[in-house]
Parts: C-alpha cells; sequence; structure tokens
C-alpha cells in the first residue's frame, strides 16, 4: 500500500449555484480514489481530511510494522553493500566501509543494548554526528558520513527492515567553499623529476604527464587498450576482468607523438598482456611506483605524489589555453565541477573572454559605450 498523505481539499460548485467543500483521497483498501462531499464549511473538511489522514496513518504502519523483518546493524550493512557490488567503484566502497565503520563503533559504545535496526533512533546518529565534529572533522566529511547513513537506512525501509527511515530529516552542515590549491609541478621540475628518476621508471612517469592516467589505469594498461597503427593514436581506458574504471565508464584518451612514441618502445611479454612492467616483471605494484618517485622527489627536495603527475597533466593544458570542458573528458572526469579546480590557472584565457565584451559594445566613433 501506498504511505498516506493528508487528503487535498478542494470546493465544488454545482449547476444551481450551490458550493461544497470535498475531501480527495485514495482508499486504503483498494487504493481507489474517493472524493467525499463533506458540506458548506471548509473547517468541517479540514476536520474530516485530518481524521482520514490519522486512521490511514495507523493502518499503514500497522500493515509495515507487521511486515518488518528484524535485522541487526552489521547484517544490514554487509546486506548494502551486497547491493553494491558491481554497481559501485571499489575506491567508493573503501569509503563507505569507513562511513559504516564509525557509525558500527559509535552505536556499540554508547548503545550496546541496541541488537536491531529498529531501535536505532535519529538522536544516535545525531550523536555520532556531534562525536565526529568534535574532532575536528570537516563539514563535507560529516556530510559524507550523514550521507552515508541516510543511504544505508533508506535501503533498509525498501528491503523492509524498517518502516520508516529515522534520518531522513537530519539537515547536513553548512560547507565553506574554498577554492583549493591544486598541486602541480612546473615543465622545468618534469624534467627534473624525469632526469632523477631511474631509467626503468622514466617511461611510465612519463607517460603519466603526457596522458594524465591515474595510476591504477597506467597498471591495468593492456596491448588489447592500445591503438597506435592508426591516425590519431590512441588507447582506451575499460575495465577488466580484476578490474574497473573509478567512473565504471570506458573512455578513449588521445596520444600525442611523445606518448605513442613511449607506447611504441614498450616490450611484449609472453607472460602477461600489461605495456608497462615492473622491474622484475609482471604487474606495477602501486607502492613501487610511488616508492621511486619519492626517493626522486626528496633528492630534488619537493613535495608530490604519482597522482601530481595528473595534476601536472591538466595544469599545464588548462594554462596553455585548452578550455575546461576538453580537460574534464580526457581526464574522465564524472562531472565538470570536478574539473573547475584547475580553471583559475588560465588567468589569460579568461581575460582574452571577457575582452571580447568591449568590441562588442564599441560605438560607430571608437568610443566605447558603458
Amino acid at each position: 500500500m501506498k504511505r498516506p498523505h493528508v487528503p487535498r481539499v478542494s470546493i465544488r460548485t454545482y449547476p444551481s449555484g450551490e458550493r461544497v467543500y470535498v475531501v480527495d483521497y485514495f482508499d486504503f483498501e483498494n487504493d481507489k480514489r474517493i472524493r467525499e462531499v463533506v458540506g458548506p464549511r471548509k473547517a468541517e473538511a479540514d476536520r474530516r481530511a485530518a481524521e482520514i489522514y490519522q486512521q490511514r496513518k495507523d493502518h499503514y504502519l500497522g500493515v509495515a510494522e507487521t511486515l518488518v523483518t528484524d535485522v541487526s546493524l552489521s547484517e544490514l550493512i554487509e546486506a548494502y553493500f551486497r547491493s553494491k557490488e558491481g554497481r559501485v567503484a571499489p575506491a567508493t566502497i573503501k569509503r563507505y566501509r569507513i562511513h559504516a565503520s564509525h557509525l558500527t563503533v559509535f552505536i556499540e559504545k554508547n548503545f550496546p543494548k541496541v541488537k536491531s535496526v529498529r531501535a536505532i533512533r535519529k538522536v544516535y546518529v545525531e550523536g555520532l554526528l556531534d562525536a565526529l565534529r568534535g574532532q575536528d572533522m570537516e563539514p563535507k566529511t560529516l556530510n559524507a558520513q550523514l550521507q552515508f547513513v541516510k543511504a544505508l537506512f533508506n535501503f533498509a525501509e525498501n528491503e523492509g527492515y524498517l518502516s520508516e527511515n529515522p534520518v531522513k530529516r537530519i539537515k547536513p552542515f553548512r560547507e565553506t567553499k574554498q577554492a583549493e590549491a591544486v598541486p602541480f609541478w612546473t615543465k622545468d621540475e618534469v624534467n627534473a623529476i624525469l632526469a632523477e628518476v631511474k631509467p626503468a621508471w622514466r617511461d611510465a612517469y612519463e607517460f603519466l604527464y603526457h596522458t594524465g592516467l591515474r595510476k591504477g589505469e597506467l597498471s591495468n594498461l593492456t596491448w588489447d587498450d592500445v591503438d597506435v597503427d592508426h591516425d590519431p593514436p590512441s588507447i582506451a581506458i575499460q575495465a577488466k576482468e580484476d578490474w574497473a574504471t573509478k567512473t565504471l565508464k570506458r573512455r578513449i584518451v588521445p596520444l600525442n607523438s611523445r606518448a605513442a612514441e613511449i607506447i611504441k618502445r614498450q616490450s611484449h611479454s609472453k607472460k602477461h598482456n600489461y605495456v608497462f612492467k615492473a622491474l622484475e616483471g609482471g604487474q606495477i605494484h602501486p607502492d613501487k611506483i610511488y616508492r621511486e618517485l619519492k626517493r626522486a622527489l626528496q633528492v630534488l627536495n619537493l613535495e608530490g605524489d604519482v597522482h601530481q603527475w595528473r595534476h601536472t597533466f591538466a595544469s599545464h593544458l588548462v594554462m596553455s589555453g585548452v578550455d575546461v570542458a576538453t580537460v574534464s573528458k580526457l581526464l574522465g572526469h564524472h562531472s565538470i565541477e570536478m574539473t573547475m579546480k584547475y580553471a583559475h590557472l588560465a588567468p589569460d584565457h579568461l581575460q582574452a573572454a571577457v575582452n571580447q565584451l568591449v568590441t562588442a559594445v564599441k560605438t560607430k566613433n571608437g568610443s566605447t559605450s558603458t
């Protein structure tokens, strides 16, 4: 049966000119629409509407209560994660697991008698958020925690473990929007890093710089993904049997001449199909590709990590005048908002855009209107 709502009160005028108030609702037994004529007084119609709503609400909650299945918080969480298998990227699941741990530990520590999800109240979750806020957690992270809990209990309601989501009315925290300074290396620093790293790693790092790939996309790139025999050369970033892209989508990344040259000089192996290989052969381990970069950065007294190659790729493109929408597609971002953090790096490009207005409003005598 549908969740009840307060019946709608409307006015009806008969051909005779008589006006009456009507209460409009759906019968909870057969879900048929009913228009009940009450009388000429609106107050009477409002009272009738409230009475019908209360009857329907009591009936709904009574029916829903009989359908609810007792389940513990840990059982609910595992059921929720099973529902996400194959639908959410592994990195997202990892973040969800952290949120789930916060909730589980807080409930077990502060409300040990709670054995069923049905016993969890709104105030408990508000207590969790207050505790995390007391640990100096940022509003953005607190909202991510709240969003997870809401999604978890929405799932519980849809699966019949709860008659109603107890936390749906908790308001998110106010976030202060601040421009994030995205770290990137200058071209001179890029050249210094490539000169410092061991030759065995140089191609992998330079390829990251020329393509903006994520670390996992590089280590999972196979020869089946490569097309350097056609113009323009390109690679496909796509899921494998044991690996999925961050957005779960396939994208084509065009290669410049330098990136194509790096691909062509990689050797094939009879043991595996990976383009870039670890020093001992086989797939590149994410820790080892970071370890060598870290060593080189320490020698050069620079900061950064492997992901900074991606930031540098995007930053250099924007500074050279490439529009943010194009950079967003090359990076494989889910939305252009994710790429806007690089927009401030194109002052000359933006200045040229606003200068178009000056040309547009020039008067016939050459002066500029204001």
